[in-house]
């Protein structure tokens, strides 16, 4: 083999290195790849779905009870996901899956209902078209 079967054997060809390219995670607006551009808004997003869990648990768990205890911990639960939301409203999205979590916590807050009837619909144009994204949105799985 001489020294140009050598050097071509071993190198990597133009096309695996474009393959390779198209597989580096997307980067985000701000250079980050998108896992990374949300990670604390993803991370309370898993933590909205654990508090989410909890409360629901509460409230199967007195269903129907009306109880101090009963109360406390339906209480509890709940301010326990209000709490997350609280931390999510606070952070600006940059990428289509802090978006989601955002979403996430919008549905929490609505009881996982779109907008539809709801007397703020007919407010100003701003407000219908931002209740109509939300709607959308939710429409397409978000």
């Amino acid at each position: 083999m001489n020294q140009a079967e050598s050097y071509n054997s071993t190198s990597p060809s133009r096309r695996i290195f474009l393959r390779g390219i198209a597989a580096i995670p997307t980067v985000s607006a701000i250079g980050l790849p998108d896992f990374l551009a949300d990670a604390d808004l993803l991370m309370l997003g898993n933590q909205l779905d654990e508090a989410r869990e909890v409360e629901k648990a509460a409230y199967a768990k007195w269903e129907g009870v009306d109880t101090p205890e009963a109360d406390r911990e339906i209480s509890e639960a709940f301010e326990g996901v209000k709490a997350v939301v609280a931390q999510i409203e606070r952070i600006p999205a940059t990428t289509s899956h802090g978006i989601k979590v955002k979403m996430r916590a919008i549905g929490w807050c609505r009881g996982d209902e779109p907008f539809e009837g709801d007397p703020i619909y007919s407010r100003s144009t701003d407000v219908r078209l931002a209740l109509s994204i939300y709607n959308d949105l939710l429409a397409m799985g978000a």
